[in-house]
């Protein structure tokens, strides 16, 4: 269980908060199960809540707004999420099936700037998979269903977008081959069915080289999907000035080359370092973009063109092991 109380701050004495009041409440609970010598569950519960004031000064100690004090910000953000899994060995304890699954309901209400806005979201994710290994084989195979559904509660004044519903049926599998002690591959492909936009076929591989303890070095290629998100990297501030998603935008598609290296050791008996260095190329098929005109509504559609991301990653880590 945590919590958070921050107040509000203006810093610069304008009158506005730069830094809004926010009352966080966060409660994790999670319960383990033994089922026997064969069958392991788990299952969690998450609660939160976020309430949020920002705008101006007078109007947060107020708790609203007023003639002279307009700009207000008010939020109540809640989110319940159930998860679980239950898994058991098979086939003389040589494989594992796993049933696993996961709820969420995020409700966010207030008032943003005039807009009096509520809205419930549901995602729900199911999925099956049979885990087989051998001494230098790992075979994965398994389905999935993978829901979201958010219904509009209120809107003051009338927002342009509707409520939406998509579901999207998965089919995976995922083979490992250890050659030796040194060099592993990895394989794995999926097709997935969206209830609007139709199949994906998203293949991955990648090889792994490890001629040291210490050091070691993975390539890899990999395709992925992003379905248009009409709240994606959005204000709430901006709902009211937000069209529906036209017939015309598509998903985007992304091949990506990645590589990474990899060095361990122990120094003077004492320290673990560790650094890892990563190259990452991911070519964009239709990326997205967020378009205005001159009426001030915004819309969501694919950039004309492809993008490209070229970049790289260092993370050095170091822990003292003993005294």
């Amino acid at each position: 269980m945590a919590g958070t109380l921050k107040p509000a701050r203006d810093i610069n004495a304008d009158g506005f908060a730069e830094i809004a009041r926010s009352h966080q409440l966060l409660v994790h609970p999670r319960w383990f199960f033994g089922l026997g010598q064969k069958t392991n569950a788990d299952f969690g519960v998450t609660l939160s809540q976020n309430q949020v004031r920002a705008g101006d000064f007078s109007a947060i100690k107020e708790g609203e707004a007023s003639a002279g004090h307009p700009f207000f910000q008010k939020e109540n953000v809640r989110r319940l999420t159930l998860n679980g899994q239950i898994s058991t060995a098979v086939f003389s304890k040589k494989a594992t099936w796993t049933l696993r699954g996961a709820g969420s309901a995020f409700q966010r209400g207030g008032d943003y700037a005039g807009l009096n806005f509520s809205g419930r979201q549901m995602n729900t994710y199911l999925e099956t998979n049979l885990l087989w290994k051998t001494s230098q084989n790992d075979w994965v195979v398994g389905t999935n269903l993978t829901g979201e559904n958010f219904q509009l509660l209120h809107n003051t004044p009338a927002v342009s977008f509707n409520s939406f519903s998509y579901l999207t049926e998965g089919l995976f599998a995922q083979f490992d081959h250890r050659f030796s002690d040194k060099v592993a591959l990895q394989t794995g492909l999926r097709a997935d069915h969206h209830g609007q936009f139709g199949w994906f076929v998203l293949p991955r591989v990648s090889c792994l080289f490890k001629p040291v303890p210490a050091f070691s070095a993975r390539l890899g290629y990999g395709r992925g999907y992003k379905t248009p998100d009409l709240f994606g990297a959005l204000e709430p501030t901006d709902f009211g000035r937000l069209q529906p998603l036209a017939a015309i935008v598509r998903p985007d598609l992304a091949n990506s080359l990645n590589a990474d290296l990899n060095f361990q050791k122990l120094l003077f008996d004492a320290v673990t370092l560790q650094v890892n260095q990563a190259f990452y190329f991911v070519s964009l098929a239709q990326p997205f973009e967020w378009v205005g005109d001159s009426l001030g509504r915004i819309a969501l559609q694919n950039f004309l063109g492809k993008g490209r991301v070229l970049g790289t990653d260092t993370c050095i880590f170091n822990c003292i092991t003993k005294r």
